[in-house]
């Protein structure tokens, strides 16, 4: 049985995820059964320990925390579809994560510069229009919507641009609080 396209195949028509989930999930599961072979540990029996020396391989080969952080969701999530499978008897990357990720607070334009600058980029576009729709009084469920972002969490990382920008007003506005 082809574990990987078995998963893939769980991934697009069960599940319903997204193509760059199911295309960032299946590189990532390829890239750690390619792995596991070097090891000559088969996914059925590969460990908890085997699965923390894999990320533990990914780190040292200067790959970011937040893509062995995305590896290791994509491990947990191959490992739980297994197990509901019956093919392993339990999800040897449940409890493992790395050190958290401090997620970079993406650039914000204001409309004046969006009409001087030349060289924008599609995202820092994007960025800006998020955070312009939030300082605006749109909710974050709408603008999660717009964006196409599966997670609540990725568009709340426009409120702690906001945020700053918000007690400024409100200092300035009640400078005795």
């Amino acid at each position: 049985m082809d574990l990987l396209a078995a998963y893939q195949h769980f991934l697009t028509e069960e599940k319903g995820s997204s193509e760059n989930t199911v295309s960032s999930y299946v590189r990532d599961i390829s890239q750690y059964l390619h792995w596991l072979t070097s090891e000559s540990v088969s996914p059925e029996s590969a460990t908890q320990s085997d699965v923390d020396r894999y990320t533990k391989y990914l780190l040292s080969l200067g790959k970011s925390n937040a893509t062995v952080t995305r590896s290791l969701a994509s491990l947990k999530s191959f490992y739980a579809y297994l197990q509901r499978e019956g093919i392993v008897p339990a999800n040897p990357a449940k409890g493992l994560s790395l050190e958290k990720v401090e997620r970079k607070l993406p650039q914000i334009l204001t409309s004046k510069e969006v009409e001087l600058f030349k060289e924008i980029t599609p995202h820092t576009l994007r960025h800006s229009f998020a955070a312009h729709l939030l300082e605006n009084g749109a909710d974050l469920h709408s603008i999660q919507e717009m964006l196409g972002h599966a997670d609540i969490s990725s568009t709340q990382v426009y409120t702690r641009v906001i945020n700053p920008k918000l007690k400024d007003v409100y200092n300035k506005a009640h400078p005795r609080t």
